[in-house]
């Protein structure tokens, strides 16, 4: 989910190329939750949560978890909020499997003047282990939204894998079908790592459409520290180099038996509000 500026990336592509438009369409690509926001939003080769549902679906075979989480945020200063619900399974059977719900409400401007765009995304995915150290995935990405006409669907697909305990590497292409709609479901490809030394995890995701004019990267980078059992300490940046927008993240984690809570805050260099998440995450 993404706000006009809250969830950016979608949103700028939109303004630049799309001046006739009467509101700015809803993009999702940036929703997530909030250790995801807290580690400048590189999570898609960790395969760790379930969130990566909405990410690279192949890293969901890489371990065996049972999770739900559910989390919501808010933009200060663009009245811009979003609810999350994630479910992901890769241990009942070998085919590991994930949904996610998504619901944004924000403020945009119209040729009238503000007025509010309600959208939703619900994500299937799922995953398959080929070998112990590698699988692959699909994915589906449904758009609703009433005030901008929007209903669509595309197909994501992708391919993991993990180097002993240390490592992860993945990359997956996104919105694969064309639906007409290059701000909510447009097409674009990743390339992410994660990598573990004891206590300290770090992660890398890089994002770009290809062909002429298209290839604009957006990187993230973001990095974990546990502290003992039972806190994390979060930070990350991302860059966009279209707009030339640059985000620091932040973050702390509590992780209890079978479960954790983690709150996650981003801010703009650019002069747009900061956006506070947070996640309650139940694992069995």
């Amino acid at each position: 989910m993404t706000g006009p500026r809250m969830l950016r990336p979608a949103f700028t592509a939109l303004v630049l190329s799309a001046a006739a438009a009467s509101a700015q369409p809803v993009g999702f690509e940036e929703a997530l939750e909030a250790r995801e926001v807290a580690m400048g939003g590189a999570y898609r080769a960790l395969g760790t949560t379930a969130v990566g549902v909405d990410g690279n679906p192949a890293a969901l075979g890489l371990f065996k978890a049972f999770q739900v989480d559910v989390g919501g945020a808010y933009e200060f200063g663009n009245n811009t909020w979003y609810v999350a619900g994630y479910v992901r399974d890769s241990q009942t059977s070998p085919l590991a499997a994930g949904y996610s719900f998504h619901y944004l409400s924000q403020q945009v401007q119209t040729s009238s003047g503000t007025t509010s765009v309600d959208g939703f995304q619900q994500v299937f995915a799922f995953a398959l282990p080929v070998a112990d150290f590698a699988a692959i995935g699909v994915s589906s990405h449904w758009i609703t939204e009433s005030q901008l006409h929007i209903n669509a669907a595309s197909l994501d697909v992708g391919a993991a894998f993990k180097i002993a305990k240390v490592a992860t590497i993945g990359f997956a292409g996104h919105n694969l079908i064309d639906t007409n709609h290059p701000v909510e479901l447009g097409r674009y490809f990743d390339l992410s790592t994660g990598l573990l030394f004891g206590p300290v995890r770090l992660a890398v995701d890089i994002r770009s459409n290809f062909g002429p004019n298209q290839f604009h990267p957006k990187y993230s980078f973001g990095t974990e520290v546990f502290l003992g059992s039972t806190f994390i300490l979060r930070a990350g940046a991302e860059w966009f180099t279209l707009t030339q927008s640059v985000f620091l993240t932040a973050g702390v984690g509590i992780v209890v038996d079978k479960g954790g809570f983690d709150v996650g805050y981003r801010q703009s260099l650019n002069g747009v509000g900061g956006l506070m998440v947070a996640t309650l995450r139940v694992v069995l």
